[in-house]
């Protein structure tokens, strides 16, 4: 029982890390970020630096629930810059009107619209 236990999980890890190296295809381009220098930001929410006006912006973004890779119905565009101390991301997500506020206890990461940032300095995509 124990061999079969063990063999099981290695199988499972082998097939895990397959899946997470495989490469980005014929989109990987649209998935990278030039990141340019910045000095002066103040970090308010208030994108109003002149770093912000002239920086890469990425868009397109898709949704992997309820339809993995589907294009959101709506768009975020995302901008990065950098100084010798940080690394300074700006998000604009745009919606409806229509705002409800999740805020009890039992409203939980994914059940809503989520922005987030991983970040892989090893490229490892894991």
């Amino acid at each position: 029982m124990r061999k079969a236990t063990t063999t099981s999980l290695l199988t499972l890890i082998c097939v895990t890390h397959l899946l997470l190296a495989q490469s980005l295809g014929p989109n990987a381009e649209g998935f990278r970020l030039h990141i340019g220098p910045a000095t002066d930001i103040t970090v308010d929410g208030v994108l109003d630096e002149p770093v912000w006006q002239t920086a890469e912006q990425a868009t397109n973004f898709q949704v992997n629930n309820p339809i993995d890779g589907k294009t959101a119905d709506w768009q975020t565009v995302v901008q990065m810059a950098y100084d010798d101390r940080n690394l300074y991301v700006a998000a604009t997500c745009y919606d409806s009107s229509d705002y409800v506020i999740q805020s009890l206890k039992r409203d939980t990461w994914g059940e809503s619209d989520d922005f987030a940032v991983f970040l892989d300095p090893f490229n490892q995509r894991s």
